[in-house]
């Protein structure tokens, strides 16, 4: 919890876009959104339905005030297939006996 609560610095609330950084880079990440969506936080799927990333393909970073406009790491390939993988399991898969 402590991830993504206002005790953790590098954790972005206020904005539209809200998520998790690190001291490595200060903007939230989508793998991070990925990570809690595969800890089935499901409330962080508005993280993908908000961000516009790299005009919708992966980034490493976006910019919480505009819109999840891409940072940094821009058309990031390893992250589109974490990122892709992480909203099947929330989503996509079918989801016999899950209750959320």
């Amino acid at each position: 919890h402590w991830v993504n609560s206002p005790d953790n610095p590098y954790f972005h609330s206020d904005g539209p876009i809200r998520g998790a950084a690190s001291r490595h880079a200060t903007n939230p990440w989508p793998l991070g959104a990925a990570n809690d969506l595969l800890a089935m936080n499901l409330g962080k799927g508005e993280f993908f339905r908000q961000a516009r990333m790299d005009n919708g393909f992966c980034c490493e970073t976006v910019n919480p005030k505009e819109e999840g406009r891409p940072s940094t790491g821009l058309a990031f390939a390893s992250a589109a297939g974490f990122v892709a993988y992480a909203l099947w399991k929330a989503y996509g898969e079918p989801h016999r006996n899950k209750q959320y």
